[in-house]
């Protein structure tokens, strides 16, 4: 089990490496502000935070996506989502993610990279993309405690995030031409008939290129998806995004 899971992981990594996976998971959230975002300029950030401390936190998959202009946001505003991978549910999800958003923006300072895109804060996105068999039943925002004094509440660290669950999308053939829609299908597909018809999904969107067979997502990233994505992108510093996969 350990091994299935180390090898989900690599491979969810290494699908998320390519902005069109990227930008297709942000599509799956809707809403008007998704719209707004250019994502022809999708950037990868690093995943490697050195705390004050010189402790080093890795986070999953940070990417950094522009507001177009003429929506009505200053130049260079934008949202960076922090995606991380689950293939089970974790408590303390949130109180990580927490750290690295202040790392991040830590970071962002540091290496000049927010003064080159205005000097402005990041509005930031807690991304959680799950593909366990369990119902996910952590918490997805940090909260005042209930014994909280009234004086202190609102005062402490808040942090909201999203959740991309794939058995949301079983027995989806992905007709709007989302490939992670398609992808999160063949994840979650329950016996040969579901993954057969998300691998048909997955392959009508690949330019009705089939995969025909009820290959898992790591299957269909190595076999099909590297030829349609192209390389995986590399982050500011020049490391290519699949963290050893």
């Amino acid at each position: 089990m350990a091994r299935q899971t180390k090898q989900s992981d690599k491979s969810g990594k290494r699908l998320f490496s390519h902005p069109r996976m990227v930008a297709d998971l942000i599509r799956l959230l809707g809403g008007d502000w998704v719209d707004d975002l250019d994502f022809d300029k999708l950037e990868r950030l690093p995943t490697e935070h050195v705390a004050e401390n010189l402790r080093t936190r890795l986070a999953d998959m940070p990417w950094w996506a522009p507001f177009k202009p003429g929506t009505g946001r200053p130049d260079g505003a934008g949202v960076l989502f922090h995606i991380e991978l689950q293939s089970s549910p974790d408590a303390h999800m949130m109180g990580r993610l927490l750290e690295y958003v202040a790392l991040a923006r830590q970071d962002l300072h540091r290496s000049g990279w927010m003064a080159a895109h205005g000097g402005r804060e990041v509005v930031h996105m807690p991304l959680v993309v799950y593909n366990g068999k369990a119902k996910w039943n952590a918490p997805l925002q940090l909260e005042d405690p209930a014994w909280t004094p009234p004086e202190l509440v609102g005062l402490q660290p808040r942090l909201a995030g999203r959740l991309v669950d794939a058995k949301n999308y079983a027995g989806d053939d992905a007709v709007d031409g989302n490939l992670t829609r398609a992808a999160l299908a063949l994840d979650a597909g329950v016996g040969a008939r579901a993954r057969t018809s998300a691998g048909a999904g997955c392959g009508a969107v690949l330019a009705g290129e089939r995969s025909g067979t009820v290959a898992v997502v790591r299957g269909m990233v190595r076999r099909h998806l590297g030829a349609a994505l192209g390389q995986p992108a590399a982050d500011l510093r020049g490391k290519e995004g699949d963290n050893g996969a």
